[in-house]
């Protein structure tokens, strides 16, 4: 009766096929078609018991394999997609492989590769995918290039990173003129963000994560394809296919510059190379060198006061960095608390943390203008160029694609030390923020919800980078601020009320400055300030042996104790998590299957594909002086609650075996 009830309790898949009859049923179609294919194995030790990828190899005129490793070419070119997508699409799929077949390969091999089970829900750290597979059990990776390909896009783009990673300049340019030469309108995640994502802020594409983890050179490509597409859409589709392959030239391969800048006019990208960034930040070291030795203020006995006021005013530099900073650490308290009682939008709670750090520098401002006076407005146009110039350099280490942005900074901070009157002034704050608004657009679209969350709650070092970003801005505030009090000062001769006047001041223009900023961060669409939720879990646990069957066997074969566990499920789970839980030591001393292991917990996990067979064996060698535990956890998809997820456990206890017989 408990398994009935257990059984009707979850979604039927009866109608759908998933696991290894999906692999089956795909595999089947290309037959029927002519097309012949081959299986590559998720866990090879069991082969086609468990659900496998499926390859199909299109052999070109490559270089040999000798020839390849002496010049570091790229003469293998996967086309990765998604099965599960693929059988969705695999009328579509099987134009691509013949518009591929009748193109003219002259320089490279090329394989479509069809991962099994990418989309992974639950149980992320123990799942193993098809493509996490295919790339662990490749020989050789340095001949090797990947494009993986995902369907069902609102719109045409590419991902040019992913996983801490950033595709090489001539991938990219090969798929963007791909997409430009048929005219298939697209843009590239990032855009001019792509170093972003080594620093894990944009969102990224999990199966070109994999191959840039295994310094692999991969890129995304996402398709606009449903059901509604046009004829000549498709015969573009297929055209795009065919111009990659066409285009390839494995000569272009062998250098990697992954820290060219993207330029993306309509269809037409113009990449920026690195050689290039290098020699300009050479030029503009040298230039600055000039520039802040300026033969004016050095030659001209006139200036000579102002030179010795620079040199010792110096100082203001590292400690508005460090208030800035300790003032963004201490304003992440107050979010922090709010945010434990009521949800705020992140966005929101960053511009609270910049109008904050803006605040603290425009108060010391009067505390130094109580204890020195207002003797520094001929200063800070000087702290704003030196400020400006160490920006370069520090952010260009962070990336040296950052350097354009920061080297425009310095342009314009340049042009407005002439300038004095307090409108424009002003003015050069609000164009010295524009070389930003690019940027801070693209993070607004490409980004992490999560890595905008991190921005809000940083670290102290974090901050610490933030507060030099925002150092000319602070520097050309106080300027203003400055030149406001020279102003009040001549109308204005009672101390006390010069200093009110002051606060007055400075209070209304943070407060209007806050609001600038909190207003902006409302105008952001809200699909940009959400990513999908997680269905929400609950938890059905159980020991009844109708539901999930652990049993296991021993046997020793010279010296070591080879355990095999039988698994058996009553229904077909999509995810299923295999615990090896050791009292004393790790449990698992080898297994043919994937696992991972940690060494912290004593435990050891089985990685298995989604929706394994519901009958199947784990053979592996087991450590015989520690107990152990096998837990296994199966999900569910609940169909009396929406967005619910089941998950069934079961655990049983082995004890160790301190002599063993032969």
């Amino acid at each position: 009766m408990l398994f009935l009830i257990f059984y009707t309790g979850f979604n039927s898949y009866a109608d759908e096929k998933a696991g290894i009859e999906l692999c089956n049923q795909f595999k089947i179609l290309f037959l029927k078609n002519g097309i012949y294919s081959s299986e590559n194995y998720i866990i090879p030790s069991e082969g086609e018991k468990f659900p496998y990828n499926i390859k199909i190899d299109i052999l070109g005129n490559a270089a040999s394999s000798a020839e390849n490793d002496a010049e570091k070419k790229i003469t293998e070119l996967y086309f990765v997609f998604s099965l599960e997508e693929a059988v969705k699409n695999h009328s579509l799929i099987e134009k691509i492989i013949s518009s591929v077949r009748n193109s003219s390969i002259t320089d490279c091999n090329v394989h479509f590769l069809f991962s099994y089970g990418d989309t992974i829900k639950d149980f992320k750290e123990t799942t193993i995918s098809g493509t996490e597979s295919f790339i662990d059990n490749l020989d050789d990776t340095d001949n090797l290039a990947a494009i993986c390909v995902n369907f069902n896009s609102p719109r045409n783009s590419i991902t040019p990173g992913s996983a801490k990673g950033v595709s090489p300049s001539w991938l990219i340019q090969l798929t963007a003129d791909a997409f430009h030469t048929n005219r298939l309108f697209y843009v590239i995640k990032g855009g001019i963000l792509t170093p972003f994502y080594r620093l894990g802020i944009l969102r990224e594409d999990f199966r070109t994560g994999l191959f840039l983890n295994a310094e692999i050179p991969a890129i995304g490509i996402d398709l606009a394809v449903n059901e509604k597409y046009t004829f000549d859409y498709e015969k573009k589709i297929l055209n795009f296919f065919s111009t990659i392959i066409t285009d390839f030239d494995s000569e272009k391969t062998a250098e990697w510059d992954r820290h060219s800048q993207i330029i993306q006019l309509g269809t037409f990208v113009f990449l920026i190379p690195e050689i290039f960034t290098v020699t300009c930040m050479i030029i503009l070291a040298f230039v600055s060198i000039l520039i802040l030795c300026e033969f004016s203020f050095i030659f001209h006995s006139s200036n000579k006061n102002l030179s010795k006021l620079v040199l010792k005013s110096w100082y203001l530099i590292p400690i508005c960095v460090v208030l800035t900073a300790a003032a963004f650490s201490f304003g992440q308290l107050f979010p922090w608390i709010i945010s434990k009682f009521v949800e705020i939008d992140s966005y929101f709670l960053i511009s609270l943390k910049v109008a904050v750090g803006i605040a603290v520098i425009s108060f010391s401002y009067l505390l130094m203008l109580k204890l020195k006076g207002n003797n520094y407005h001929y200063v800070y146009p000087y702290l704003m160029t030196i400020s400006s110039v160490l920006n370069i350099f520090i952010f260009s280490a962070v990336d040296m694609s950052l350097f354009y942005l920061f080297a425009w900074e310095y342009l314009l901070v340049y042009l407005s030390r002439l300038m004095k009157r307090t409108v424009s002034l002003a003015v050069a704050f609000i164009f010295l923020a524009i070389p930003f608004i690019p940027y801070l657009a693209q993070i607004v679209i490409y980004s992490q919800q999560s890595s905008i969350h991190r921005i809000t709650f940083c670290s102290p070092m974090e901050n610490l980078l933030i507060s030099f970003a925002l150092l000319p801005f602070e520097f050309s505030w106080l300027r203003i601020l400055s030149r406001l009090n020279s102003m009040w000062k001549k109308v204005e001769k009672k101390r006390r009320k010069f200093i009110k006047q002051n606060i007055i001041a400075i209070s209304s223009s943070v407060a209007i400055f806050a609001a600038i900023l909190i207003v902006t961060s409302k105008v952001i669409p809200q699909k940009y300030r959400q990513e999908s939720q997680e269905p929400v879990k609950e938890f059905f646990n159980t020991h009844n042996d109708d539901l999930i069957k652990i049993e296991y066997t021993d046997n020793v074969y010279f010296g070591n104790l080879n355990r095999t566990l039988h698994i058996q499920l009553a229904k077909k789970s999509e995810n299923v998590k295999i615990s090896l839980i050791g009292k004393t030591a790790s449990p698992l001393q080898y297994s043919e299957f994937p696992y991972s292991s940690d060494s912290h917990y004593y435990a050891d996990f089985i990685k298995l594909p989604v929706y394994p067979p519901e009958d199947f064996y784990i053979p592996f060698i087991a450590n015989r002086y520690t107990d152990m535990y096998v837990l296994v956890q199966a999900t569910y998809d609940s169909d009396t609650k929406e967005n619910t997820i089941v998950e069934v456990i079961k655990s049983i206890e082995i004890k160790k075996m301190d002599t063993l017989r032969q």
